[in-house]
C-alpha cells in the first residue's frame, strides 16, 4: 500500500516497521524514480535498524515521566553549566515558573559566598562520574536561600565521552529548621545544666563547711572532753569504756573529714588543676597496688570551679574503676591543653572491656561511665 501511494503521489515517504517476532524496528525511506515522461517508474528503498534509538527514546520518555512526578528536584546541565532539563519540583522550590530555568547557567542559583554549588560539583562529576550526597545552599528567585541535599551522575555519549551532568536535589529546609530548634534546646539544656552544676557546687561547699565547722568541731571538742576524763581516777572498767569512746569519736572525725573532702576537695581550689590531678593520682597509687604516672604539658588551664570539679570527679571515678575492675599493674593520666579545650587521657594495661556492651548495660560497673559521659555532654565535652 505504501508503494502504491508513492507511485500515485510521486512523493517520497518515511515510515517504520516493527518485526513482531524479533522486536526489531527498521526505518524505511522510499524515493520515487521518474521516467522520461515524468511518471514514477520505480521506487528505491533505504532501510536501517533503529531499534537502539527507539529504545533510548522510550527510556527518555520514561525518565521524563518519573522526573516530572518526583517529589524531589531533577536538573540536567551541559558541561558548561547551561540547564537543558529541569523538572517542575526543582523550579517550584526555587520560586521559578516551570521551565523558566531552561537555558540558564547554574551560576544563577549559586549563593554568594557559598563555596559548594552545582557548578563547582561539575568538575568532580566529570572526573569521577558521580558525586556523593552533598549539602549545598541555593539562591531562589526572590533572593532567599534554600538548603539542598544533592547527588549527581555524569551522562556519557556512545563514545563514552561526558556530555551532561544530572543532579537530583532534596529540599532539607524542614530538617534544617528542626536542627536549629534542636541546637536551641541543647543550648538551653546546657545553660540549665551549668546553672544546676553551679548550684550543686555551692550546696556542696555549704554542706562541707557545715560538716567541718559544726559536726567536725563538736567531735573534736568531744574528743578533748573524753581525754579530760582520763585525768580523773577511774576504775579499769570506765577506762576501757573511755578508750572505746575515743576510737568511735576518732573514726567519726575521719569519716567527717573524708566526706568533707569528697563534697568539696580544698586542694582543687588551692592548687592549679594539673597539680590537683597529680595529688589525686598519688592518692590512687597509695590506695592500690597499681603504679601510676601523670603527664602534663604545664600549660595554664583557666577553668571555672564547676568545670574543674566535674573533671576532677570524672578522673577520680575512672581511677576508681581501674582499681576495682581493670586488674592493671600500670596506669597513666595525661592532661594537656589544645587551643581552648582540655584533653585528659586515662589508660591502663589491664583486661579492658567491650565499650559497646558496657555502655548499653546499666549496672554498677557501667553506671559511672554513663554518668561521666552525660555530665561531660552538658558542657560540650
Amino acid at each position: 500500500m505504501r508503494l502504491d501511494e508513492i507511485f500515485r503521489t510521486g512523493q517520497p515517504k518515511l515510515f517504520e516497521e516493527k518485526d513482531q517476532q524479533l522486536g526489531n524496528v527498521r526505518e524505511q525511506q522510499c524515493f520515487p524514480i521518474y521516467d522520461d515522461d515524468g511518471e514514477v517508474s520505480m521506487v528505491v528503498s533505504l532501510s536501517r535498524d533503529i531499534s537502539e534509538r527507539k529504545r533510548k527514546e522510550e527510556e527518555l520518555k520514561l525518565f521524563k515521566i518519573i522526573a516530572e512526578t518526583a517529589n524531589y528536584g531533577v536538573i540536567i546541565a551541559d558541561l558548561s553549566g547551561y540547564i537543558v532539563f529541569v523538572n517542575e519540583f526543582f523550579s517550584i522550590i526555587h520560586g521559578y515558573a516551570h521551565n523558566e530555568l531552561l537555558g540558564k547557567n547554574l551560576s544563577l542559583l549559586k549563593l554568594e559566598g557559598e563555596k559548594t554549588s552545582l557548578q563547582s560539583l561539575t568538575e568532580q562529576l566529570v572526573k569521577n562520574g558521580y558525586c556523593e550526597s552533598t549539602e549545598i545552599w541555593h539562591r531562589c528567585k526572590d533572593g532567599s536561600k534554600i538548603p539542598l541535599l544533592v547527588n549527581g551522575v555524569t551522562v556519557y555519549d556512545e563514545e563514552k565521552e561526558p556530555v551532561y551532568i544530572a543532579y537530583n536535589a532534596i529540599d532539607i529546609s524542614r530538617q534544617k529548621a528542626a536542627e536549629k530548634q534542636l541546637f536551641s534546646y541543647q543550648s538551653q539544656l546546657r545553660s540549665l545544666a551549668s546553672q544546676l552544676s553551679e548550684t550543686e557546687e555551692k550546696e556542696r561547699k555549704q554542706i562541707a563547711a557545715a560538716l567541718h565547722d559544726s559536726l567536725g568541731q563538736s567531735l573534736a571538742v568531744a574528743n578533748i572532753k573524753r581525754g579530760d576524763l582520763l585525768v580523773h581516777n577511774v576504775n579499769s572498767e570506765c577506762a576501757a569504756l573511755i578508750t572505746e569512746i575515743r576510737t568511735i569519736i576518732e573514726d567519726a572525725i575521719k569519716s567527717v573529714r573524708t566526706l568533707t573532702f569528697e563534697l568539696c576537695p580544698p586542694i582543687l581550689y588551692e592548687l592549679p588543676f594539673d597539680a590537683a590531678l597529680e595529688w589525686l593520682v598519688e592518692q590512687a597509687e597509695k590506695q592500690s597496688n597499681i603504679h601510676y604516672t601523670i603527664e602534663s604539658d604545664n600549660e595554664p588551664k583557666p577553668l571555672n570551679d564547676s568545670i574543674k570539679l566535674l573533671l576532677f570527679n570524672a578522673v577520680r571515678e575512672l581511677l576508681l574503676n581501674i582499681t576495682k575492675h581493670a586488674k592493671a599493674k600500670n596506669a597513666k593520666v595525661s592532661v594537656k591543653r589544645e587551643d581552648d579545650k582540655i584533653k585528659i587521657v586515662i589508660e591502663d594495661d589491664g583486661v579492658g572491656f567491650n565499650v559497646t556492651q558496657t555502655t548499653r548495660r546499666f549496672d554498677k560497673k557501667s553506671f559511672g561511665l554513663f554518668n561521666i559521659e552525660e555530665r561531660l555532654a552538658t558542657i560540650g565535652g
